[in-house]
């Protein structure tokens, strides 16, 4: 399996397969040819990144052409290299293996999604011949869209079909929202996919049923017509169906209180995404919520056995649930719990940690009376379903699960590295890497973590000063973060009689020195450490979320 492009003299890298080859997925490129140098540089510090190739097989660059030449031909270290524009990553056996175009990566709602991955997704569905996938331009930025070309009959719901069959590999923000069905795919003179002869594609969630009937939908379809860019909202439509998202979402419910005068907690979406349906929660058809006492949002429902609480993050949100709901086993009924004061009106007021899980606890009691309980928390979640844990058990009930996704005890106070350390640390953690690359990554590091800083102390100083907040807004969701970590730098658990599984990430801590156990081990009868991919902010990301609930079903 070879690799070069024309400004390398044809074939600069290779991989050999034999006859016993048994590796799933693409076959990666190899490595480099004799007299050949390789790199990929990765700005992002992520494990894709541009190819760059080097030697004496590399062209002096384009004829007459100086601006292409300048851009794509540079030097670096005493070598002269060919930016290719193709993206690569390393594998763990040191072998490249090929990305796609870099400038065909899209940005779609502050997600990077890889077209030619979806593509090949499509293309190993056993009824499709041809796929292509890209970006349509919409009145609220970019949508992703996606022709097929079938190699026989489809079924009636042959969008739907294909949506499933992408779930079950991608996240949702990858998931084509806008379809058409092609006969061939048009080539240009030089060969290539003539994008101007493409139909135009529909919308995936654009229903056949009627149109909104009652004052309720025809407000609320003028308001998602306004965030997702859609002409006509059926009744029936699905806001994620439609491109909707978790930050647009953020925007709806703050819109729904603002013109309907409603609170409804924002998780409210994972079961009423229809127009329909939510519009009936805003006439007061949904269940009524006492004051102060969150409401319960099953996000998968099932009777076969007791359901898995979730609490919220620090933000208070916990549409990021829904991805790995799709990745637990059938027959696990998932609910969750979103912070109430995201909301509300007036000054954000969580009180103790203590408090709130007396609270959340008379919203569990009243969907789940008696135990054997299981409880999950994400980050500060990890606390609070700690707490309330130990008050189960106090009185009495049967805790069966307790899982915390990277949360720390926070009543240890970890030693903050100094610079150097935090350096060195960071170099050991990509001792996997060759030397060049890891010091990229450094260097990644070191900027990312500058940025990172700058973001958090404005987002601290924006929230302190933005005094009383508009229900869900994005100040408002600073301040809950805000009052919640507060919260949890005054907790102190105390020991409880249970086994604890910590569902832990593998990124290495480089700004604390933090214990392996994450300071738990003492406070409970048995710590299980279970290793998940990715980082704190990623572990419920695409990429690793799958993993994460594969380990889950072990425990569960």
């Amino acid at each position: 399996n070879t690799y070069g492009p024309t400004e390398a003299s044809i074939v600069a890298t290779c991989q050999v397969i034999g006859g016993d080859w048994s590796e799933s997925g693409d076959p990666p490129i190899g490595t480099p040819l004799s007299g050949y140098l390789v790199r990929v540089e990765r700005a992002d510090g992520k494990d894709w990144g541009e190819l760059w190739i080097g030697g004496p097989g590399i062209g002096p660059g384009y004829w007459n052409r100086s601006k292409q030449t300048a851009a794509a031909f540079c030097e670096r270290g005493g070598e002269r290299w060919y930016r290719t524009g193709d993206l690569a990553r390393w594998d763990d056996q040191d072998r490249l293996v090929f990305g796609g175009r870099k400038d065909d990566q899209l940005k779609i709602r502050g997600h990077r999604i890889e077209p030619d991955e979806v593509i090949r997704l499509l293309e190993s569905h056993p009824r499709i011949d041809a796929a292509h996938v890209g970006a349509i331009e919409t009145g609220q930025g970019p949508s992703l869209a996606a022709w097929v070309k079938w190699n026989g009959d489809f079924p009636s719901d042959w969008v739907g079909d294909l949506r499933g069959f992408l779930r079950e590999s991608l996240s949702e923000a990858s998931v084509p929202v806008r379809w058409a069905q092609v006969d061939e795919f048009k080539l240009t003179e030089r060969g290539k996919l003539d994008r101007k002869a493409l139909p135009e594609p529909e919308l995936a969630g654009v229903s056949e049923s009627e149109a909104p009937a009652t004052k309720t939908e025809m407000a609320l379809a003028a308001i998602w017509k306004g965030l997702l860019g859609v002409p006509n909202i059926q009744r029936d439509d699905d806001f994620f169906d439609l491109g909707g998202s978790s930050l647009l979402a953020l925007r709806l419910f703050g819109k729904i209180t603002s013109e309907f005068g409603v609170s409804l907690p924002m998780a409210e979406l994972l079961r009423s995404s229809q127009l329909r349906s939510l519009a009936s929660v805003i006439d007061g058809d949904g269940e009524a919520t006492d004051d102060g006492i969150p409401t319960v949002i099953p996000l998968r429902e099932g009777d076969q056995r007791a359901p898995l609480f979730c609490i919220h993050g620090g933000d208070g949100g916990v549409l990021f649930y829904r991805e790995l709901a799709l990745h637990l086993p059938k027959g696990v009924p998932l609910l969750t719990i979103e912070s109430p004061q995201l909301g509300i009106d007036g000054k954000v007021e969580v009180g103790t940690i203590e408090e709130m899980a007396v609270r959340y606890l008379k919203a569990v009691k009243k969907r789940q009376p008696q135990g054997p309980y299981y409880l999950a928390g994400y980050s500060f979640g990890g606390a609070m379903v700690y707490e309330m844990a130990r008050r189960l058990i106090e009185a009495g009930e049967k805790v069966e699960f307790l899982g915390l996704f990277d949360t720390e005890n926070p009543a240890v106070k970890w030693r903050k590295y100094g610079m150097r350390e935090r350096m060195t640390v960071y170099w050991k953690a990509q001792s996997s890497f060759p030397w060049w690359l890891r010091l990229s990554l450094l260097v990644s590091r070191m900027f990312g973590g500058v940025a990172t800083n700058l973001q958090v102390k404005a987002e601290v100083k924006a929230a302190a000063g933005a005094g009383i907040t508009e229900p869900y807004s994005k100040l408002r969701m600073l301040q809950v973060r805000e009052s919640h970590g507060a919260a949890m730098d005054a907790y102190l658990p105390p020991p409880i009689d249970l086994e604890m599984i910590l569902f832990k990430t593998e990124a290495v801590d480089d700004k604390f020195e933090v214990a392996t156990d994450y300071g738990w081990s003492e406070l409970v009868r048995e710590l299980k450490i279970v290793d998940v991919p990715g980082e704190h902010l990623t572990m419920f990301d695409s990429k690793n979320v799958r993993d994460l609930a594969k380990r889950m079903e072990e425990h569960l």
